[in-house]
């Protein structure tokens, strides 16, 4: 039997496109540190009067190929890191973590010490936009070309810190942390394998939180949210519940139409909360004085700001709508959604 065989040529062709094609994913792999200087993620080293200690590492990443747009490219893949960068950016894992720093402070942060290593030859994808939930069509990838002309890399600091905001009255700042910086001109990626990061406090009374504004039932999400959670002070939750309940002031409050059918299931709701130790309260739309979503907001920053005990929750009770005896306003958010979340 007679034996096809391949001319040269095509041979060649075929071993040129297939090395072509194998070298766009050449740096795809596992990436292994067994040396790491703490666990995966941000730790916590140390807590003093003006400064957080706190080490970041990896122990592991994967970079994996893949087309985009026809072209091969590369993707970072760090476990816990599953939001994309800034659309047309080179799509790099990063993650943020929430500090809490004095009372009337800002922050800086240094890096102290980090270890690097530089992966040649890594063409990055750039991150998605994040497409509305009704755009149902392929995500696109579109080159940033302020970023990918550029001969420098991305992004410039691999650990950066916000301005201060406040969190159920403390005073908090968010740590973004990149581990990886891109060259798109050189195709150079930098791995920050560990990083010993300080962040500096500079000014404030040094006391954490407001004790009015603390709750049993914020607590934990503070406690689940702050990396340094430790530095705000004990409540004595009893007294301060006996406190509100001897002034009239609720943990949780109920806003109702004026309608006594609403009215009636506001007090239902009331009492099963109460059942359950949750000091609860009603207010109708009458008692409030309005039904816009103005006034709603005033009366809920008026008694967020004054009352010994500000609610833990406040529950709108009712469809939407502008008649104050059987519903009840909340704004509207772009001109797309009805959201109790803007007052």
């Amino acid at each position: 039997m007679r034996k096809s065989v391949l001319p040269k040529k095509v041979v060649v062709i075929l071993l040129l496109i297939t090395s072509l094609v194998t070298s766009g994913f050449s740096q795809t792999g596992k990436y292994q540190y067994n040396d790491s200087w703490g666990k995966p993620g941000l730790q916590l080293n140390e807590q003093r009067s003006s400064d957080v200690m706190l080490t970041y590492s990896i122990q592991d990443f994967s970079i994996a190929g893949k087309q985009i747009n026809g072209e091969p490219m590369h993707e970072i893949v760090l476990s816990s890191h599953l939001l994309p960068n800034k659309a047309g950016a080179p799509n790099l894992p990063g993650n943020g973590y929430m500090l809490a720093i004095p009372n009337g402070a800002t922050a800086r942060v240094e890096i102290t010490n980090s270890r690097i290593e530089i992966i040649e030859n890594v063409v990055m994808e750039p991150s998605p936009e994040i497409p509305w939930d009704t755009d149902k069509s392929p995500l696109r990838y579109i080159q940033d070309p302020s970023v990918y002309t550029k001969d420098a890399f991305y992004p410039a600091q691999p650990v950066i810190v916000s301005t201060p905001s406040a969190l159920r009255g403390v005073n908090v700042v968010r740590l973004g942390i990149t581990p990886y910086q891109y060259n798109p001109v050189t195709k150079q990626l930098k791995v920050y394998r560990d990083i010993k990061i300080q962040v500096i406090a500079e000014g404030g009374d040094g006391t954490y939180g407001t004790e009015r504004l603390r709750s049993r039932w914020w607590d934990p999400i503070l406690k689940n949210s702050i990396v340094n959670s430790q530095v705000l002070p004990e409540i004595d939750y009893a007294k301060q519940i006996a406190a509100a309940r001897s002034s009239n002031e609720y943990e949780y409050l109920i806003i109702t139409p004026n309608d006594t059918e609403f009215v009636a299931w506001a007090d239902t709701i009331s009492r099963f909360r109460n059942m359950q130790g949750i000091h609860t309260g009603v207010v109708t739309l009458g008692e409030i004085g309005g039904v816009n979503a103005i006034a709603l907001e005033a009366y809920i920053n008026s008694i967020y700001a004054d009352w010994q005990t500000p609610p833990a929750a406040v529950l709108l009770l009712g469809d939407y709508g502008t008649n104050m005896n059987n519903t009840i306003i909340s704004p509207i958010w772009d001109n797309y959604c009805v959201s109790d979340n803007i007052l």
